[in-house]
């Protein structure tokens, strides 16, 4: 059987993706796939109703993975139905997101996000520039379980889950 190291596959793995797949390489979705898992379709449409968004009816998610020291780029989500709302959850340790404006010369206002903290990006603001520059490790919570590489990932790191509809 083949054992590998958790903490050499919290250092390579960045990203994967639940429900209908997103191409990195074409950065499209297809325009079917698998079904997201019943409890994130629950969460983003339950989430969205609280806040009387609209209905959203969620079929992808990107989990991204951040060890300490990572970031993530200024970009935009155009890939998806921009005039769907996208939710995005975050665990672990706390990081600064920036929201920033439709192009990149617009000062971002930078937010401290912490484990169990809920982002929607809605209306205008799901076309603005975003990016999380840095990840707060060991600054955030600390984490106990029976699950110990569950529990050193979270201590040191961050996941964030953005549940998204994409048809």
């Amino acid at each position: 059987m083949f054992h590998r190291d958790p903490t050499l596959i919290n250092k390579s793995l960045r990203w994967t993706t639940l429900g209908i797949e997103y191409d990195w390489n074409t950065k499209e979705y297809p325009r079917e796939g698998r079904e997201l898992p019943e409890e994130l379709v629950e969460l983003g449409s339950v989430i969205c109703d609280a806040l009387k968004l609209g209905e959203m009816r969620p079929d992808a998610a990107i989990v991204n993975y951040y060890p300490p020291k990572s970031s993530l780029s200024p970009h935009v989500d155009r890939s998806e139905r921009t005039n769907a709302p996208l939710v995005s959850m975050s665990l672990g340790q706390s990081a600064v997101y920036l929201s920033g404006g439709k192009t990149l010369s617009e000062k971002p206002i930078p937010i401290w996000l912490r484990n169990g903290d809920i982002l929607v990006m809605h209306g205008e603001q799901r076309l603005v520039y975003h990016a999380v520059p840095c990840i707060g490790a060991g600054e955030g919570e600390t984490f106990e379980s029976t699950n110990k590489p569950l529990e050193q990932y979270l201590n040191t790191s961050r996941v964030n889950i953005t549940i998204r509809q994409v048809n």
